[in-house]
């Protein structure tokens, strides 16, 4: 590419107003992904929670109790994969604007030197990294699966 081409197709600087957004939207989206490790933990610390608390009264613990302990580890499983979706769904939406950032701010040389470009499965933003959404989502369940396990077994 010649230096001509390369000047006619420089973009201007980006604005101080769209360097702050572009820096919102980073902190927005490591605020996510940190929520998203903080809802899996609390997840199972709810679950240690009822565990405890079920075998600490396991010799009289009725089977309403035990209900009323299934409902709650039910609730939170639910209440965590919901949470945790809803996030990486606000991710694909940070990543959409991040995106048009770039396309707006930053040449196409510099969009393909920086790799920005072409980095979602199927297009779809808030696919990246669902490895890691269906890892939180597996020890949410699994742990509500045992905890209800323990609590459902006959003593």
């Amino acid at each position: 590419m010649s230096d001509q081409t390369k000047e006619a197709e420089k973009k201007p600087d980006m604005p101080p107003q769209i360097a702050n957004i572009h820096r919102s939207i980073y902190d927005a989206i490591n605020l996510s992904k940190r929520l998203q490790w903080v809802i899996t933990n609390y997840t199972v610390l709810v679950y240690g929670a009822l565990f405890g608390f079920s075998r600490y009264f396991d010799l009289t613990i009725s089977i309403r109790e035990k209900t009323v302990l299934f409902i709650i580890a039910s609730v939170a499983c639910l209440c965590a994969i919901v949470l945790l979706v809803v996030i990486q769904y606000d991710l694909g939406r940070y990543r959409d604007q991040l995106d048009a950032i770039y396309k707006r701010w930053l040449s196409e040389s510099e969009r393909e030197e920086l790799k920005l470009e072409g980095r979602y499965p199927k297009g779809i933003p808030a696919l990246r990294g669902l490895p890691f959404l269906l890892a939180f989502i597996a020890v949410v369940a699994a742990g509500a699966a045992l905890l209800i396990y323990s609590l459902l077994r006959p003593v």
